[in-house]
């Protein structure tokens, strides 16, 4: 059996695993992506980030509070930039 198919059966393996209560399953996307999910969840509900989604996605992502609220922040200039940049 070679590297890559070693490799893949290994991760097979792992993707598929039930989470236990000692080791729960790891997040699979990187922290821009849930971080962007969540902020454009907020959009269509017509809401904003509030401090208990910073505090639960930086849980969600090990960064820190403020670095989530700095990555919400640049997320919303460029949604705004976005759309006023069609109407000049």
């Amino acid at each position: 059996m070679g590297f890559a198919r070693g490799t893949l059966c290994v991760w097979k393996r792992l993707s598929h695993r039930q989470p236990s209560s000692d080791f729960p399953a790891a997040h699979t996307y990187p922290p821009s992506t849930v971080i962007k999910k969540s902020f454009e969840k907020a959009q269509k509900e017509s809401r904003d980030l509030n401090s208990e989604d910073v505090e639960e996605l930086a849980k969600q992502t090990l960064l820190s509070t403020e670095d989530i609220e700095m990555l919400v922040t640049h997320l919303d200039s460029v949604k705004t930039e976005a759309t006023t940049s069609w109407c000049l």
